[in-house]
């Protein structure tokens, strides 16, 4: 496997190179994070005002939320796939469960990995980063509800079922569904990535949370809204996040997996 550092990469799941997940590349660079107050559907409880951030490592993250089918290749539990949900997004697991199939992929793919990078999961800058894509409008496809119906599933287009990956435009750096179909497991808390001079910039030896000790009540932080979500709720603008137990599962919270810079203490 060629970790090519700049460029996107698919890395194979299973040894007849049919299941794998896509990556794309995210460069460096620097974007306001956050809304201002009078935003249209902010939530001022979940969101944070605008403040400049700098992501100093680039990194890859993947194109989709992780499928079903990505999902059985690798992690446990196992449960039997039905054709029809191969790609829809995996859902119903925890935090613990997502961090442990990104420490799988570390110890099947450890060889092959750039000097000092790792699997996990994105950062609440790193995400935010990512699903703006160059953009400061509500949503990275424009500021009404015409513009989110291009990216999204959410309540009004999606019959209030989960839906394969993919199946909407992406953003402009190629990524799909960072709105909208599947909520996101995060690694860290927002106000601990802009606190924190490193929080942003990659991760910490395996879990920075852990060894930063940062959960000791175990809440944890989740992006954008799922399929039966509405509008007016705000989890589909950029800069909203939620809060839910580590332990906690759904039908519409899943996870996507992202490669970036280890940083030392």
């Amino acid at each position: 496997m060629d970790f090519k550092i700049g460029t996107p990469l698919k890395l194979s799941l299973d040894t007849n190179e049919q299941i794998g997940i896509n990556f794309q590349w995210i460069s460096k660079g620097s974007f306001m994070m956050g809304s201002p107050i009078d935003e249209p559907w902010r939530d001022n409880y979940s969101s944070d005002l605008p403040r400049e951030v700098e992501v100093k490592h680039g990194f890859w993250i993947s194109t989709t939320p992780v499928t079903q089918e990505q999902w059985t290749s690798i992690a446990e539990p196992q449960f039997e796939l039905e054709i029809s949900d191969r790609e829809k997004p995996i859902v119903d697991i925890d935090w613990y469960q997502a961090i442990s199939f990104c420490d799988e992929l570390n110890q099947r793919f450890s060889d092959s990995l750039p000097n000092k990078h790792m699997f996990a999961l994105p950062t609440n800058v790193q995400w935010e980063y990512a699903c703006r894509s160059g953009t400061q409008t509500i949503f990275y496809s424009g500021d009404t509800q015409e513009s989110l119906d291009k990216i999204a599933w959410f309540s009004a287009n999606s019959n209030k079922e989960l839906k394969s990956v993919g199946l909407k435009e992406p953003n402009t750096w190629g990524l799909y569904d960072m709105i909208g179909n599947v909520q996101e497991w995060v690694s860290d808390e927002t106000h601990i990535a802009v606190s924190s001079n490193d929080a942003h910039q990659g991760f910490l030896n395996n879990n920075a949370i852990f060894l930063r000790g940062y959960h000791d009540e175990r809440i944890q932080h989740t992006r954008s809204g799922g399929f039966a979500w509405d509008i007016e709720t705000g989890a589909f603008n950029c800069s909203q996040y939620a809060e839910a137990d580590a332990t906690h599962k759904s039908d519409d919270l899943g996870f996507r997996v992202c490669i970036g810079y280890v940083i030392s203490e």
